[in-house]
């Protein structure tokens, strides 16, 4: 069963697909259309800690395959996670409940600036995100976005993204 939960895990964590930054908002385009994720976070919140632990150390493992570095413990996304679960519970959130792990987990890495492809982690944030929780994640986490930029800004991934930037010394 531990292999099956993995596989849908990481089929969401490669698809285009987003989870929301908050219980309140639409998790990814396919639950707002109606769709039910295949391992949704309602599914989730049943695994005993030792199998969540083992799902995201196991995602963990195949991204790092494909080339996407992850440097934060698996047990913090499984605390993210499960957090997000009791919050999608409180706030009566369906489409929360019902949204990916896999999606939910790459979107924490990505708000994080944990999830290490190569890609700047504005852009790669704006992107995942979507324009409008784009938006909402720098309003209610300007600490977050605020790393992503200092990242970028380390990196020259600022610069390279958009080429403006760096003539004017403005950052996204």
């Amino acid at each position: 069963m531990l292999c099956a939960l993995l596989a849908l895990v990481v089929v969401a964590c490669a698809s285009p697909q987003r989870a929301a930054p908050s219980a309140t908002t639409a998790p990814s385009a396919a639950t707002a259309a109606g769709g039910k994720s295949r391992f949704s976070v309602r599914e989730w919140s049943k695994l005993p800690p030792e199998r969540k632990l083992a799902v995201i150390t196991g995602a963990i493992e195949l991204a790092r395959r494909d080339g996407t570095e992850i440097r934060l413990p698996a047990s913090y996304y499984v605390s993210q996670i499960d957090a997000l679960s009791r919050a999608y519970e409180r706030a009566g959130s369906e489409a929360g409940l019902d949204s990916s792990v896999g999606a939910t987990f790459r979107t924490i890495a990505v708000m994080e600036g944990d999830w290490d492809d190569g890609e700047g982690k504005v852009e790669q944030a704006r992107r995942i995100l979507g324009p409008e929780d784009f938006e909402h994640f720098k309003a209610r986490y300007p600490d977050k976005y605020r790393r992503l930029v200092e990242m970028d800004e380390a990196t020259g991934a600022a610069a390279r993204a958009n080429p403006a930037a760096r003539q004017s010394g403005r950052t996204p």
